[in-house]
């Protein structure tokens, strides 16, 4: 677990990996979203101590509250600045991680 309480990538992936071994439907869509929910952190886990290295901790901070709700942002921009990889939006895997998404995020009352 980590220092301030909160689950690691690691364990969200395998609780992920255990609620989508149950082969239970119900479960499918609480393991999208500890899968989504493991991503996010890692890409979070990742990229800001990279940015607090190279841009200082004053900026690293404003970028981590600036995009506290934009993920997209996040892997688009930081990750492709920190390791040098780009990240293609047209590629079916992220294709695939937005429509999953957007079928964990709708309310259940939409329908």
């Amino acid at each position: 677990m980590s220092v301030q309480g909160s689950l690691t990538p690691v364990e969200l992936l395998e609780t992920a990996e255990k609620l989508f071994a149950t082969k239970n439907q119900n479960m499918y869509r609480a393991a999208i979203l500890e899968a989504i929910t493991a991503l996010e952190a890692n890409v979070r886990d990742k990229a800001f101590p990279a940015l607090k290295a190279r841009v200082g901790l004053d900026l690293t901070k404003w970028l981590e509250e600036k995009t506290r709700m934009d993920f997209d942002t996040r892997l688009g921009l930081f990750i492709p600045l920190m390791t040098g990889l780009k990240i293609d939006k047209k590629d079916k895997l992220w294709n695939d991680y937005k429509n999953q998404k957007k079928f964990v995020t709708k309310s259940p009352i939409q329908g």
